[in-house]
């Protein structure tokens, strides 16, 4: 991976299954890489954590979305680089879900990874096929409406290595 060499960051597939310990982490700091890109906090099995995963689905709910993720939204000011969190976003999630996501945290000084596996029409197979895809739609209209932020002065879209290095 020329890790040595380069100045990367990177994910680690199904992150939530695998636990990021401090020899791991001083293991990856000798590569010099600037950050790791994880899933959901594995916090999420707590039962609060799990009871508003449940309603977040039944509901379609932007309300207990935000509290499901809430602990997967990354501090500025605690930045852990070696571990940062991201919302994984996945077909039954709708628009207002993420723009809460969004609103509530624009002001708080964090920032937000989110984790999109596939962007597709509604109407292609796929899409149907997969819990992992997103509507073309909804990810039009959530880019759209984090442009206007960012044209307001509302928010800072970045890339995470920008973001870490800052």
């Amino acid at each position: 991976w020329e890790l040595l060499d380069k100045n990367y960051g990177f994910s680690i597939p199904h992150s939530e299954d695998y636990k990021i310990d401090l020899n791991f982490k001083n293991y990856i700091k000798e590569t010099n890489t600037k950050y790791i890109r994880t899933g959901k906090n594995n916090n999420k099995l707590k039962l609060k954590n799990k009871i508003f995963y449940v309603l977040s689905n039944i509901f379609k709910s932007p309300y207990f979305f935000y509290k499901y993720n809430e602990i997967n939204i990354n501090g500025l000011n605690n930045i852990d680089c070696m571990h940062l969190n991201s919302i994984v976003i996945k077909r039954k999630n709708n628009f207002n879900m993420i723009k809460k996501l969004i609103d509530k945290n624009k002001k708080c000084n964090k920032w937000i990874i989110f984790m999109f596996h596939s962007i597709l029409n509604e109407s292609d197979s796929l899409y149907k096929e997969s819990e992992w895809s997103w509507s073309l739609k909804n990810f039009e209209k959530i880019c759209e409406y984090i442009s206007r932020l960012r044209d307001n002065n509302e928010v800072i879209i970045d890339s995470i290595i920008n973001i870490v290095e800052r």
